[in-house]
């Protein structure tokens, strides 16, 4: 009988060893629920990425191809209106009608907006009963750092007085500088995604 007893102690687990067996087990488990978390982050950082990358390359793209192509209003008006470090308003053929549109891009906080104004009657005119307006993105995370800057016909060769002071003196415009830094994850400033373009005016050129 006492060898019965003997064989049956040496076949099972002593309370040492279950204890130890289940520390290892949660230890295990912890780990793995962190891989998990560290891995579900860096996907999530990958993807947002790859969408801020995506919108402020849109973004830049969509105005200085528009900025490139600014003319005189359809009333006359010069082909800027306005600009300032965080706003513009310029006249260019916006939806390809043949008819001249008022654009404006303009940033608030995290939100750019694009807002076109279609002309309308004779003589023309652009009232904001013609307004309509689109948000691009509240992503937007430039800070203090304006999303337009404007260049005179010097510039590179002169940098005194560049990037002109706003609001800028219209008639001195002759390129555009756009930035956009861009991020859906408020809190993750390593996703942030800069690009950024100049758009040089092309009826506003010195040598037409």
């Amino acid at each position: 009988m006492k060898n019965n007893v003997r064989q049956l102690n040496s076949g099972g687990f002593t309370l040492v060893e279950t204890s130890i067996a289940a520390v290892l087990m949660v230890v295990l488990g912890a780990g793995i629920l962190g891989l998990q978390y560290t891995l579900g982050k860096t996907q999530i950082t990958a993807y947002s990425s790859v969408n801020n990358s995506n919108e402020a390359n849109d973004i830049v793209l969509k105005i200085t191809r528009e900025m490139r192509t600014a003319r005189s209003g359809d009333n006359g008006a010069f082909l800027i209106e306005s600009g300032a470090g965080d706003s513009i308003v310029f006249f260019t053929d916006a939806d390809y009608d043949g008819t001249t549109e008022k654009v404006q891009y303009t940033r608030s906080g995290t939100t750019l907006t694009r807002y076109i104004t279609e002309p309308t009657g004779y003589p023309v005119t652009y009232p904001t009963s013609a307004q309509t307006s689109k948000v691009l993105s509240t992503n937007i995370r430039n800070g203090v750092i304006p999303v337009f800057a404007y260049y005179n016909g010097d510039w590179p060769t002169v940098t005194t007085g560049n990037p002109l002071p706003t609001p800028v003196d219209l008639l001195e415009v002759k390129l555009v500088h756009v930035y956009i830094r861009s991020n859906d994850l408020p809190n993750a400033s390593v996703s942030d995604f800069i690009a950024q373009s100049y758009a040089t005016i092309r009826m506003a050129k010195d040598n037409l």
